[in-house]
């Protein structure tokens, strides 16, 4: 991309947006722009296993409490009581997280629920092979 690109890009990215990642790399604009496309892909690819971690620990907890709510003699699944949806929100930039770390919690998490899981998960994540491509 020419310089008069890289400017225009970053003008419609905006300061704001822009900062931490010129911050991290020393006021470098070609090199700032680089680690922003580099936090979208790592954030795409831990996301994917995020997903894998929030279904099957999902999956797992509604079972034991299904089974908690027929011990306790209730005829209905323990859902059936929930009256309030509580929203979440807003993803923030995580270029600055320990992002391998992250990733061996959640293959950490899959692997309490089933070894199995983890290891499908492992195998179809891009993580590791996108924190490789960090740009410094």
């Amino acid at each position: 991309m020419s310089s008069q690109g890289i400017v225009i890009v970053s003008n419609y990215l905006g300061v704001h947006r822009l900062q931490s990642y010129l911050s991290d790399t020393y006021g470098n604009l070609d090199q700032a722009l680089e680690l922003y496309k580099w936090n979208s892909e790592i954030s795409a690819e831990l996301f994917r296993i995020l997903a894998d971690v929030e279904i099957f620990l999902r999956n797992v907890i509604d079972r034991e409490l299904q089974k908690l709510n027929v011990t306790l003699g209730n005829n209905s699944t323990w859902l059936d009581e929930l009256v309030e949806f509580i929203p979440f929100a807003h993803h923030e930039l995580i270029h600055n997280r320990d992002i391998a770390r992250d990733y061996q919690i959640c293959i950490e998490v899959l692997y309490a629920i089933s070894p199995d899981i983890a290891a499908w998960s492992a195998e179809n994540s891009g993580v590791p092979r996108v924190l490789a491509e960090k740009p410094r």
